[in-house]
């Protein structure tokens, strides 16, 4: 018997019989998946059409109206359709695999959209449920790209780090969703090969796990440390080996080419020729370098579908079934040579942009640096000294958070209470102004700097022809009331022009946008869809993770402005100082000045591989 025969399954086998079916799989999957995704948010933003989109600051009204079920109906056909195309026919596709039959694409897509009915089901739609939105948060089983950057947005992920009770509580909820998901490992395998219900699906995948953990670990933790160790391997062949190389050589290849900008000079002279061959292997590195690192993702992850499959139908029957070579596939080189195509396409790409180069990627850097809580980490929070460091760092701006006492006056605080900077468990709108005064606020970061409450026109005069203010409306007595006094003190100080006016509201904004349409005003929000340029407001101020290049030019061609907070890491921070976001809050001012200076520094390889890194997401999940 073959070598192939005794060992079916074998990497090697896989990646040279397999791979390239599956490659091609992806790319008709791509091919329907991203336009139909394009044209269920087209059918959202019509759904939204009437408040111009649905976002963290305005969703109660449209929970109440008829749009919010049809908007449930929409996302569960669009997960399903995800569920469908990235795990139900690859799980068929490698079960025919393991039979020793040819890989139909058709046939498996038909079986997959069969299974669909089975989560048609109470039962079915709490899997779907936790499939697209509790997976991604423990990264524990399947998962499908539709969701896998849902996260726990970072203003409540701080206040779980920081707050002992809900750490506690945050943990025993991961781990029951751990447990979860490491009883569901089998779930969708039993529920499509076995055709079970959704809930005999679970208790046979429970009934597999319990009985077999010591034999699902030897197989499953080294499969998983060897694909580990071939995406490791990969990173250095691939990413980091071309970078030392380029690196090693772009001092001598750019000296003298610096100030060149078109593709008609670099044609010029020796030393611009140089550069343009330099531009064009940076290029090739960057693009070629993530294609094939997802080539290898695409692989890895393949191999482990069938690994996967292999295993629950050995434990299933309990007994080996018996093995059959992966077949040959008729269509392998017609897949050879559309692989290989993709590798000539890179390369016209690659040249194209070495002679863009300068009109494509040489973009000033316009974004603005809001320091958080006056100051971020230069200062206590919220205090009078926030603000002076941060203009002495460099900052464009502050924001500040304010709330209303029981006598009308304004404070300023993050918190619904004192208890963390000053040990009272009270809140704003609970004290008189002189108890609020009366507060020692310790900042842990500063603790030997005791500061007392500031008040809005404190801050106000520390900014006054210095910086901007971001007046945050927070809390429960962000209403109408605060909007109208808000606006009165800052007319009184004759800084209208010197602050913007910001909320989690977006009705308290609209209020003040309608109102009020000298003021800047900006709506803090964390998620969103629709067409959110059409909210009345003149900044849109995403959570970080919210914001992508589709979103900052909508922005951008609607006449608005568009911001993102809170970004503290250096990641980040590059990645939005190099995009046409208009501002940043963050903590950390300094971190992101050096930031600025590194960005400015950077080579055309640095540029190329910040900007086309993810250039092949349209193709690889």
């Amino acid at each position: 018997m073959s070598s192939s025969v005794k060992n079916p399954t074998s990497f090697r086998r896989f990646a040279l019989s397999a791979l390239p079916e599956f490659w091609m799989f992806q790319l008709l999957a791509s091919l329907f998946l991203f336009p139909l995704s394009r044209l269920v948010w087209r059918f959202v933003r019509a759904l939204t059409a009437k408040s111009g989109a649905l976002t963290s600051s305005n969703y109660l009204r449209f929970l109440a109206s008829w749009r919010a079920p049809v908007l449930l109906v929409l996302l569960f056909l669009l997960v399903m359709l995800y569920l469908l195309f990235e795990l139900l026919a690859p799980i068929f596709l490698c079960n025919a695999l393991l039979s020793g039959k040819q890989l139909r694409y058709r046939t498996a897509l038909l079986d997959g959209l069969r299974s669909l009915r089975k989560f048609a089901s109470p039962r079915g739609l709490l899997f779907l449920f936790y499939l697209a939105v509790l997976t991604p948060l423990t990264g524990v089983g399947f998962h499908i790209s539709l969701t896998k950057k849902l996260y726990i947005p970072n203003f409540i992920s701080e206040v779980i780090d920081t707050t002992p009770l809900y750490f506690l509580l945050y943990l025993l909820l991961m781990a029951v969703l751990f447990w979860l998901g490491y009883r569901m490992l089998f779930f969708l395998h039993a529920a499509i090969l076995e055709s079970r219900t959704p809930g005999a699906a679970f208790r046979r995948s429970s009934e597999l796990v319990t009985s077999n953990r010591l034999r699902i670990a030897k197989e499953l933790l080294p499969l998983l440390l060897f694909l580990a160790f071939i995406r490791l391997l990969a990173q250095g062949l691939f990413k980091f080996l071309p970078a030392l190389v380029l690196i090693a050589r772009e001092e001598k290849l750019l000296r003298g080419a610096a100030t060149l900008t078109t593709g008609t000079d670099l044609l010029l002279s020796a030393e611009s020729r140089a550069e343009l061959l330099y531009r064009f292997a940076a290029a090739f590195a960057v693009l070629l370098g993530n294609y094939l690192l997802s080539m290898v993702s695409l692989l890895c992850s393949s191999y482990f579908l069938l690994r996967f499959t292999r295993l629950f139908l050995l434990l299933a029957r309990e007994q080996a079934p018996e093995e059959q070579p992966l077949p040959k596939s008729p269509r392998r080189t017609f897949l050879l040579a559309a692989m290989g195509g993709s590798l000539f396409f890179t390369a016209f790409l690659s040249f194209v942009l070495s002679f863009l180069y300068a009109p494509l990627f040489a973009r000033e850097q316009h974004t603005k640096l809001i320091a958080h809580r006056t100051g971020g980490y230069l200062a206590p929070e919220n205090s009078v000294a926030g603000i002076v460091a941060a203009e002495n760092a460099g900052a464009y701006g502050s924001e500040t958070d304010v709330q209303r006492t029981s006598d009308g006056y304004y404070v300023i605080n993050h918190d619904d209470n004192f208890k963390r900077l000053a040990g009272v468990n009270r809140t704003p709108q609970s004290m008189t102004f002189l108890e609020v005064r009366g507060l020692t606020l310790t900042d842990p970061h500063f603790p030997t700097e005791p500061y007392p409450v500031a008040t809005l026109s404190d801050l106000l005069d520390a900014c006054r022809g210095k910086e901007k203010l971001f007046i945050e409306l927070k809390g429960v007595t962000a209403d109408k009331k605060m909007a109208d006094d808000v606006v009165r003190i800052v007319r009184e100080k004759n800084m209208v022009s010197e602050v913007v006016i910001i909320s989690l509201s977006y009705r308290v904004i609209n209020y003040v946008e309608t109102h009020y349409p000298e003021f800047d005003t900006g709506v803090l929000f964390f998620a969103g869809v629709g067409n959110l340029p059409k909210l009345n407001c003149d900044i849109l101020l995403l959570e970080e993770e919210s914001v992508s290049n589709a979103r900052i030019a909508e922005a951008h061609a609607a006449g608005k402005q568009i911001g993102v907070w809170t970004v503290n890491d250096s990641n980040g921070l590059s990645r939005f100082l190099d995009s046409e976001v208009d501002y940043i809050i963050t903590d950390d001012i300094r971190l992101a000045k050096e930031t600025e200076q590194d960005l400015l520094a950077r080579t055309p390889y640095g540029v190329f591989e910040d900007r086309l890194g993810n250039f092949w997401d349209f193709m690889f999940f």
